[in-house]
């Protein structure tokens, strides 16, 4: 049985990138690092793990995924063609819950160089989503 080269490439890149994350998780923080753990920690301080909040008449909400990071939410239908425009308002895409979440690369916590999406940053970007609805 021969190998695919595509998959050998493949599997290559994967164990580089996790021998990397091993590397990485050993050394000691940045201090990017501590000062975007320090707003989080803040953030969960002053805001906890919920929120919810209604703008133009439509309800808001945001849970924090285990204890890490924001994610925001629409209460209300969505049409297809709606939900595609919205794709390039909301941090990262629209997920299939009316929503977004902010563990992308470039995020903080889940890439410990990202930046941390706080609170006000969250309801800022459900702000424009309803604002690109309600027009």
């Amino acid at each position: 049985m021969t190998t695919n080269p595509i998959d050998e490439e493949f599997m290559k890149g994967l164990s580089e990138s996790f021998q990397k994350a091993q590397e990485r998780a050993q050394q000691p923080p940045t201090e990017h690092q501590l000062e975007q753990e320090q707003r989080r920690q803040a953030d969960i301080a002053e805001y906890g793990n919920e929120q919810e909040f209604t703008y133009k008449k439509i309800r808001c909400y945001m849970l924090r995924r285990y204890g890490k990071y924001w994610c925001g939410y629409l209460d209300c239908g969505i049409v297809e063609d709606v939900f595609n425009r919205l794709n390039g308002v909301a941090h990262g895409g629209m997920t299939a819950h009316n929503g977004f979440d902010c563990a992308h690369l470039g995020d903080y916590p889940v890439d410990p160089d990202g930046e941390y999406r706080d609170y006000a940053y969250v309801r800022k970007v459900l702000e424009d989503l309803v604002d690109e609805l309600v027009v």
